[in-house]
């Protein structure tokens, strides 16, 4: 499951202790945000890592503060520390790959 992310639950999200967690910043208008969605999807349910889903015209404080200035841009966090980033459309392998890349094979 995709958790939603707000203004409000962002620091309890990314603080998970010693757990690689992955948000993805993005706005209804979107075309490849909309793209996205599905395959974060799937990714949630293979229990890979926890997702979370940030609109940030919903939610601008956190989008505003970490400087996003495009969406999708998705970014992975442990211990409430950016990892790494991650612009545009990606498809679920090269997702994959890249979380694995961070968190090897655990979750």
């Amino acid at each position: 499951m995709v958790d939603i992310i707000t203004d409000e639950n962002f620091e309890s999200f990314v603080n998970q202790k010693d757990q690689l967690v992955l948000v993805d910043f993005y706005a209804d208008w979107c075309v490849p945000c909309k793209m996205l969605k599905p395959i974060l999807e799937q990714i949630s349910k293979d229990e890979i890592i926890p997702i979370g889903k940030l609109n940030i015209e919903k939610s601008p404080k956190v989008s505003e503060k970490i400087g996003i200035k495009g969406v999708p841009t998705m970014i992975l966090y442990k211990n409430n520390l950016p990892l790494d980033m991650k612009f545009g459309f990606n498809n679920k392998a090269q997702i994959i790959e890249w979380i694995t890349s961070y968190n090897g094979n655990k979750n």
